[in-house]
């Protein structure tokens, strides 16, 4: 890093996995961890993430990475109702009132979003080719990378680990399969392959990886502790079934990560306080699974905790009452609150593990920091007043709204 140039932060946003249903019909394969290309579920998954919908209510746009300008001008969209542009904005507004005054650069990085460990190995490839090459471009800035990364994108993220500890010849188990994928890779740099060229060590460095809702797998926990990564913080929600979900690609998605690390702060992410039931990682089958889910959909009890789609997904309301700052404010994902809740973590460098209440009322948002499954507070009384901060909101979101096909289905995404 250079030591007197201008700090440059490039936030590169990573999207989870797209699922289509199909993932079962190619069951055998995801669970070798052999390619599934060419299947109808790659088809129709690649289908999918060409559809309008898919870029409606998330941060993603197109395969590979995407510089994008965080806006609520629909004409940068071309008049697409993209969520990339006003989440975007958004995170840089909460950038901005957290206190960071270095210049911020934005992307999306889209990857094939199949459920399977070799794709997000292949994904990871194509992220550390591009990360190179962008960071190369600027020549008189000290650059600096935050990956905000969503369920298996965090994955994506973790794999870049994988391939640091390759291109030094740390060879182990956890690496072959990593090596074997690089080793198949032609050595040119083919543009119109998005990246997909054997990398070469770079240094690359990731002061910050922020995961969301990532399902911890066996496959990839171990590089969370590689030194590649400044520091990751990890976000989860006791509520979160989809994290827990993933039985193909892995034999077991937990929550959390076993063992503790100086450089990783772990969040569990609740609701005034509702979450406060201790964490668990046992797994009771589907009959639990089921009774998971019939709890969560009540409709006569708020969730207590963020959705796996809440951590990512904006789900503007349908209502006309709701149509209001606090509605708006519940209506953004958790990725936009994340610079407040890492600036207040930044003043408690031992609080590793970690429970914050989030709640929003009116005219300002609150949050109290916890010990975790403890009572005792590490910090409490954080609060954002945006009333006349952000009184252009309404109109400002209005215009990109576009809903769920159903709106039973954008109830069932605030729940699961």
């Amino acid at each position: 890093m250079k030591t007197n140039a201008p700090t440059v932060w490039l936030n590169v946003f990573v999207h989870g996995t797209i699922l289509t249903g199909l993932e079962l019909f190619n069951k055998e394969q995801i669970e070798k961890d052999e390619c599934i290309q060419d299947t109808l579920y790659q088809k129709v998954t690649a289908a999918r993430r060409s559809d309008s919908l898919f870029f409606g209510s998330q941060t993603a746009l197109k395969k590979g990475l995407v510089k994008i300008t965080p806006t609520f001008d629909m004409t940068h969209s071309h008049n697409k109702k993209y969520a990339a542009y006003p989440i975007t904005k958004m995170y840089s507004e909460m950038l901005r009132i957290s206190g960071n005054n270095d210049k911020q650069i934005f992307y999306t990085f889209g990857w094939d979003g199949l459920l399977s460990q070799q794709n997000r190995r292949y994904e990871a490839i194509k992220l550390y080719n591009a990360l190179s090459k962008e960071v190369s471009s600027y020549k008189n800035a000290a650059i600096r990378i935050r990956l905000l990364t969503h369920s298996h994108g965090g994955n994506v993220g973790l794999n870049l680990a994988a391939i640091k500890r390759t291109l030094e010849g740390r060879l182990d188990e956890k690496t072959h399969a990593m090596h074997k994928d690089i080793s198949q890779l032609p050595r040119c740099e083919y543009e119109h392959e998005l990246y997909a060229y054997r990398p070469t060590n770079k240094n690359l460095f990731i002061d910050e990886l922020i995961m969301l809702g990532t399902p911890i797998q066996e496959e990839t926990e171990c590089f969370a502790y590689d030194s590649i990564f400044g520091h990751i913080y990890h976000f989860y929600s006791r509520t979160d079934i989809i994290q827990r979900l993933d039985k193909l690609s892995s034999s077991q998605s937990k929550q959390r990560f076993e063992a503790e690390h100086e450089n990783i702060t772990q969040v569990k992410m609740m609701f005034h306080a509702r979450g406060r039931e201790e964490d668990s990682e046992e797994d009771h089958g589907l009959l639990n699974l089921a009774q998971k889910i019939l709890n969560n959909f009540n409709p006569f009890k708020k969730p207590p905790a963020p959705s796996h789609a809440q951590m990512w997904f904006m789900l503007l309301p349908d209502e006309e009452d709701e149509w209001n700052l606090q509605g708006l404010f519940e209506a953004l994902p958790i990725v936009v609150f994340t610079p407040l809740f890492i600036k207040q973590l930044k003043q408690f460098p031992d609080a590793r593990d970690v429970d914050i209440d989030f709640r929003i009322k009116q005219s300002h948002l609150l949050f109290n920091i916890f010990e975790h499954n403890k009572q005792e507070h590490i910090c409490f009384g954080r609060a954002l007043y945006f009333d006349e901060e952000f009184s252009y909101l309404p109109d400002k979101l209005r215009d990109w709204k576009t809903g769920f096909p159903f709106p039973q289905l954008a109830e069932l995404a605030k729940r699961i």
